[in-house]
């Protein structure tokens, strides 16, 4: 029996969010992308089998931009937020914080555009080289390390994070 190959067309929508931050603004956009799929299949003996798949973005939009603008915020002043058990993202740079109020549902892990995390690689080859790394609980903030130049703090929320970006003390594995 001869083979025969046939494609199928159709299109699928994906919504997402992502988040950035870039002077002293975080924002978290939710975008829209219509994807074309085309799958070829070889067919033998009435049986399809896949052969290739392709996906080829039509059209991306962007559905809401949300702005979370960040405000300078003493060091001594950062237990009385932490009291509030309200949810926060705490940035630091070169020894000065920055905080914005934040959602409770805002999830910043993994996130590429701002999660340059520098402990995932230093802490799996020194792990008892780092404070950071063996402190537990609530003894890890970011306030308490001045090794770690830049980075940021998530709590109060339902998934909380603390990134490391640029750390004094970092070696980088090999």
């Amino acid at each position: 029996m001869k083979k025969k190959t046939i494609t199928k067309k159709r299109t699928i929508t994906e919504k997402y969010y992502t988040h950035e931050l870039k002077d002293k603004i975080l924002t978290r956009a939710y975008w829209k992308t219509d994807w074309l799929i085309e799958e070829t299949f070889s067919i033998e003996n009435g049986k399809q089998k896949l052969t290739r798949t392709t996906k080829t973005e039509i059209n991306t939009e962007i559905l809401n931009l949300e702005e979370y603008s960040l405000k300078k915020i003493k060091k001594e002043k950062i237990y009385i937020l932490r009291d509030s058990q309200r949810p926060f993202f705490l940035l630091k740079e070169n020894q000065e914080y920055f905080v914005t109020s934040i959602p409770e549902n805002m999830n910043l892990v993994g996130e590429k555009h701002i999660c340059n995390h520098l402990c995932s690689s230093c802490a799996r080859l020194y792990p008892n080289e780092c404070a950071k790394v063996l402190d537990i609980g609530k003894e890890k903030r970011i306030e308490k390390y001045p090794f770690i130049g830049k980075g940021f703090e998530t709590s109060s929320n339902r998934i909380e994070s603390f990134v490391v970006n640029e750390c004094s003390r970092y070696k980088k594995s090999i």
